[in-house]
């Protein structure tokens, strides 16, 4: 993989046309702009840098937009992962996670973090 994986931050327009194309595992980031960001995206570049992309792509909203991006997934804070699959929100973290976490969060079932299914 390229170590030199660069995050795209998606839009709401950006991620409506994203999704709706993409038929593979997408893990997309909400986060609010604080100390702890720069070390949140360089483990998201890490796990990028772990599969190739057409098994994983790793995506971020624009911060710019949180309250759009709250509103429309029902998330009441950040930071939140949610994982895609075929265009479809299959599993969400809600909280800080670091590196470890966030591979489980891909590897994970189809469950949110209360063990409710989706």
């Amino acid at each position: 993989m390229n170590r030199f994986t660069k995050l795209e931050f998606l839009t709401p327009a950006k991620f409506k046309e994203f999704i709706s194309l993409e038929k593979g595992m997408v893990l997309c980031a909400l986060l609010q702009p604080s100390h702890l960001m720069n070390r949140v995206l360089q483990d998201l570049v890490a796990v990028a840098q772990s599969y190739e992309p057409e098994r994983l792509q790793v995506k971020v909203f624009d911060p710019e937009y949180l309250p759009h991006f709250a509103a429309e997934f029902r998330i009441s804070g950040a930071p939140a992962y949610l994982v895609f699959f075929a265009g479809v929100e299959q599993r969400r973290f809600l909280g800080i996670a670091d590196l470890e976490d966030l591979r489980e969060i891909i590897a994970g079932p189809a469950f949110d973090v209360t063990g409710a299914h989706l």
